[in-house]
């Protein structure tokens, strides 16, 4: 009786979990900005992830060892003993909040554990790969008209144009209030959920022509508004739509030959979302796409990339802010002699101090960089940690799955956090991770 009672707790937790996991999926970091108790929503679970990692280390190894292998344990256990130590030789308190925040990269590989529990509880099916089509349809809608509007709206009210009471749009208004920014998606969220829901489109559904023409309408739709919000997002797409479309090649054979409508419609699709995303009336396709790529693609007043007294720089001024940054983060670590340590996690890193890094809001302090970041909070020691974690990830892959899943999730999905902030953010690795779990425990169970 006791065990019937427990199982249907861990049900109802994991479909809660999967609940809450939906409304991250359409709100995003809006969702984690808002306030309880004090704490924002994200920094609550960067905590419930801290308690879960030394739970789960702890308590269940072999478990861990038996999915993830022997080494990567090892390597999760040296992560979190090397980030204790650093904290206590810089004399920094382990109640201070900001420690757990800056060493998140550590805590959030526990999803990778607690993903096993969900998935024992809730399986993905045909039934789910269908919902989330359709919420990846909503996703496109949300992001590139409704929210769009709601960001300029909120971009008044920031700079005093207008009054709290002005906004009538009852979203908006709730976040104005409870969280600490409203901000729609950027670039690498909209890969995120496009890749993990065409992935799971792609293996889940039955039929295997629907769901190819699926694929192919979701990608010429959102393409559009992929390079509007991101070149590096567009690139790491392109990537994913390739080796998805090297899968289903006999599909695409059929569609070459009989379905020539479909094709045509991907085509009309493409068109009318480029339409959408530039709001231009261009008088040809063509011209819609010549300034669809001219959103993202700036006139270069000089080299695209320039070496000069020991450091690069690039005529792309995006680019060159994440250059400059990511190289004064390894000059002054090895200045400092810290190249093998980091600075630690008690203070924002120095290269982001100055104010015009900061963003409008002020509260950016991201060095674009996943690597560079553990490069600057832990040093070569984690950089090396989390490689090795990541090329056991790949090993597993080849190994055990005889199609490279993981590493064919994990290439453009990194790639792109080698220009944003998403690895540092908590719901970008937090789907990343519980959504590997879930092909791990599929395959091996």
């Amino acid at each position: 009786m006791e065990k019937l009672k427990k199982e249907k707790i861990l049900i109802f937790f994991s479909r809660a979990f999967i609940f809450f996991l939906f409304l991250i999926i359409i709100f995003s970091r809006s969702l984690l900005g808002v306030y309880l108790y004090g704490f924002r929503v994200g920094e609550l679970m960067v905590g419930f992830s801290l308690l879960g990692t030394l739970v789960a280390l702890s308590l269940y190894r072999n478990k861990i060892k038996y999915f993830y292998g022997k080494h990567f344990y090892i390597s999760h256990i040296l992560l979190v003993a090397t980030f204790l130590i650093t904290v206590l030789l810089s004399n920094a308190s382990l109640l201070d909040t900001y420690l757990y925040r800056a060493s998140s990269y550590i805590w959030a590989i526990f999803y990778l554990y607690f993903g096993l529990l969900i998935f024992n509880y809730f399986k993905i099916n045909e039934k789910i790969s269908i919902f989330l089509n359709w919420i990846l349809i909503v996703i496109y809608f949300l992001q590139a008209n409704y929210f769009v509007k709601l960001a300029e709206i909120n971009g008044m009210w920031k700079d005093g144009n207008i009054d709290l009471l002005d906004i009538s749009d009852p979203l908006l208004r709730f976040f104005t209030k409870y969280s600490d920014k409203f901000e729609p998606y950027k670039g690498t969220d909209i890969l995120l959920f496009f890749a993990l829901i065409l992935f799971i489109n792609n293996r889940y559904a039955i039929k295997s022509k629907l769901r190819f023409y699926f694929f192919l309408l979701a990608s010429s739709a959102y393409l559009p508004l992929f390079l509007v919000r991101s070149r590096a997002a567009t690139f790491c797409a392109i990537i994913f739509i390739i080796y998805e479309l090297y899968l289903l090649r006999d599909n695409l054979k059929k569609i070459v030959k009989r379905d020539v409508g479909v094709f045509l419609l991907t085509l009309l699709l493409f068109v009318l979302s480029s339409y959408n995303m530039i709001g231009y009336q261009a008088t040809d396709s063509s011209e819609i796409f010549q300034r669809l790529i001219q959103e993202k693609t700036p006139e270069l007043s000089g080299k695209f990339l320039e070496f000069s007294g020991g450091r690069i720089y690039s005529a792309d001024g995006n680019l060159n802010w994440r250059l400059a940054i990511w190289q004064d983060v390894i000059f002054d670590l090895n200045n400092k002699g810290k190249l093998l340590t980091g600075y630690g996690y008690s203070e924002i890193i120095p290269a982001m101090e100055s104010s015009g890094r900061q963003g409008r809001d002020g509260l950016n302090q991201n060095v674009h960089n996943f690597v560079v970041n553990i490069l600057a909070r832990g040093g070569i020691i984690h950089l090396v940690l989390f490689i090795y974690m990541f090329l056991n990830l790949f090993k597993l892959s080849r190994n055990n799955f005889g199609e490279m899943k993981i590493t064919m999730l994990l290439i453009p999905l990194l790639t792109a956090s080698l220009f944003d902030a998403s690895m540092e953010n908590v719901h970008f690795p937090l789907f990343l991770y519980i959504f590997i779990s879930n092909i791990v425990i599929e395959k091996i169970d």
